[in-house]
């Protein structure tokens, strides 16, 4: 496995926006036309490829405030970077570049894309799902090496191409100026919905807490639905709070979807379940 699939940043990197720290800006200033980036990644906790794409943004674009979404998402689950991308696009600063490394395809013939989300923002990702789940539209293929780095690495493409096009994205380069149009209808498609109103649905990712995040969003409609994993039926409750610790449970997650959870435990180590799990929602009697 190469670096690129557990890169993240260095101990101690801040995640508070940079580039314009210490600037103060006078009521009458011109709003400043550098456009935000926003990065998300699977690198993991601990190494300086997350610091490195800060340096190539910066390289480019020293003005640009630069956001850490995530840095510790499961390595190369695309549907789980997918997810927190759509759930979080709302919160994203106006006009920012959302650079998303979740790329278990580097070095291959897959492609980078980029282009506009629907709410205006920009997004540079990888063609392995992430494009077509944030419904960049246009897309274009990033080919144009004049916004890449010198030289690039065949296991690093985060620094050496995703983060210098999305710096040049900031500063203001036209995202057709990367690469050829990329129709949407051929955009890699994720295998299965990541905000499901089906009966069945699987498990996307574990938390840091345990908790195992599906793919079926919660019928607000039906409070009393449950979830069956394998043999089990798990109940559905309102807060962590309405069962007694130790309890395997079903809640509505932040994200909108259904999450297993054990009260006061680890889901994931309890039941020995994980991504990929079929999940089957049962309505409420």
């Amino acid at each position: 496995m190469t670096h690129l699939d557990h890169p993240a940043p260095a101990r101690g990197h801040s995640t508070a926006p940079t580039g314009n720290m210490g600037r103060t800006m006078s009521p009458s200033s011109a709003p400043d036309p550098v456009r935000p980036v926003v990065l998300l990644t699977d690198f993991g906790p601990g190494s300086p490829y997350v610091g490195q794409m800060e340096l190539a943004v910066a390289k480019v674009a020293p003005r640009a405030h630069i956001f850490h979404l995530a840095h510790d998402l499961p390595p190369q689950n695309i549907r789980a970077a997918a997810l927190v991308a759509v759930t979080s696009r709302p919160l994203l600063p106006e006009g920012a570049v959302l650079c998303i490394v979740v790329d278990p395809g580097v070095g291959t013939d897959r492609a980078i894309v980029a282009g506009p989300m629907p709410d205006g923002r920009l997004a540079v990702v990888p063609d392995n799902g992430l494009a077509a789940a944030l419904d960049v539209n246009p897309a274009f293929v990033v080919e144009n090496r004049d916004l890449m780095a010198k030289e690039i690495s065949t296991t690093f493409h985060g620094r050496d191409v995703f983060a210098p096009v999305a710096a040049h994205l900031a500063t203001g380069a036209d995202p057709a100026s990367v690469g050829p149009r990329r129709p949407t209808a051929e955009l890699t498609a994720l295998a299965i919905p990541l905000r499901s109103e089906a009966r069945g649905g699987e498990i996307l990712f574990c938390d840091h807490y345990g908790n195992l995040i599906t793919n079926l969003r919660a019928n607000r409609a039906d409070p009393a639905e449950t979830l069956r994993v394998r043999d089990i039926e798990l109940p559905r409750v309102r807060t962590y709070g309405d069962a007694p610790e130790g309890s395997l449970v079903v809640v509505e997650g932040s994200f909108g979807n259904l999450e297993i959870a054990e009260v006061g435990g680890n889901a994931a180590s309890s039941m020995g379940v994980g991504a990929g799990t079929p999940v089957t929602r049962v309505p409420g009697r």
